[in-house]
């Protein structure tokens, strides 16, 4: 631990001692986007800790009355002026100031269950990715090339898997990405990882149940949002469950998918038959991750 400073009611830092940066620009930062999370919230419970050595930039945990650890990397490099990089910043610490908000909308001593952990991730995972979008076309390059020059920031490739799909296609074409991002067990540990994508398929089946459990986390999500975030999430179950090939994006598909749809059609039923259950998830999401919604026929 390098520093620790605590959020005042509204939001903004305590300056911590032994931290070499303009400290003031970067308190009035998270004073404006804890504001922008929640006006209503009381922040003096939640602490930023500052770190050495951190595999991501920045990740929250509810104890202690909430817990944003951020690297000290990227604060080093803080002068308010660089547009990636205070992009970055923005992005990241509205994610982890949702997910505070979040645990403290959760009654006291009532852990969120599982399918409410996972949607909780889904969503603020969206909205980050709406975020990013937001920003100009040269401000999102410049992130990009930021996390690509230093890939200590990005461990789990979340610019690769979500960030430059997003840029390059839209959030719409880049939900899958998304979707299957938050619910990968080699970057996620929350309970109920190893069952995640089958829990949204329950709940995609339930709409107004996906719908309260969002409205729980008072995120201000447009209903036309959770809308495409139910549609994209019953295709993709509907990839892993039926017996049907289903082109993804409104009927568009690419010519690499068009080509891997046809050799799977070619396969007999003695050689889909001899394919584990585990190559079957596999092959489905390579379809899924090219730009092909496609399933194995059930054998």
């Amino acid at each position: 631990v390098v520093a620790e400073a605590r959020l005042t009611a509204s939001g903004s830092l305590e300056a911590p001692s032994g931290l070499a940066m303009p400290w003031e620009s970067f308190s009035k930062l998270m004073a404006s986007l804890a504001q922008s999370v929640c006006p209503t919230c009381d922040w003096s419970g939640t602490r930023l800790i500052i770190v050495d050595g951190n595999d991501r930039i920045s990740h929250f945990t509810s104890e202690a009355g909430g817990i944003i650890t951020l690297d000290v990397d990227i604060l080093r490099l803080w002068d308010g002026q660089h547009p990636g990089l205070r992009a970055l910043l923005e992005m990241e610490l509205e994610h982890e100031l949702r997910h505070a908000k979040v645990a403290m909308l959760r009654p006291a001593r009532a852990p969120p269950s599982r399918p409410h952990r996972l949607v909780e991730e889904l969503v603020i995972t969206f909205l980050e990715a709406r975020r990013f979008l937001g920003y100009s076309s040269e401000t999102r390059e410049s992130i990009l090339a930021f996390l690509d020059d230093d890939n200590d920031y990005d461990h789990q490739e979340f610019r690769n898997r979500v960030l430059r799909p997003a840029h390059e296609r839209g959030l719409e074409a880049a939900m899958p990405d998304l979707i299957l991002y938050v619910t990968d067990r080699s970057i996620y540990s929350y309970p109920g990882i190893e069952n995640a994508l089958q829990t949204l398929g329950d709940l995609a089946k339930r709409p107004e149940a996906f719908r309260a459990t969002i409205g729980q986390f008072q995120l201000d999500v447009p209903a036309e949002l959770i809308n495409e975030l139910l549609e994209t999430v019953a295709v993709i179950v509907r990839s892993l469950e039926s017996g049907q090939f289903i082109p993804a994006q409104r009927g568009r598909i690419s010519v690499e998918a068009q080509r891997l749809v046809e050799e799977i059609r070619g396969l007999t039923a003695d050689e889909l038959a001899a394919l584990s259950a585990q190559e079957r998830t596999e092959l489905v999401l390579q379809l899924i991750q090219i730009g092909a919604f496609a399933v194995l026929p059930d054998v």
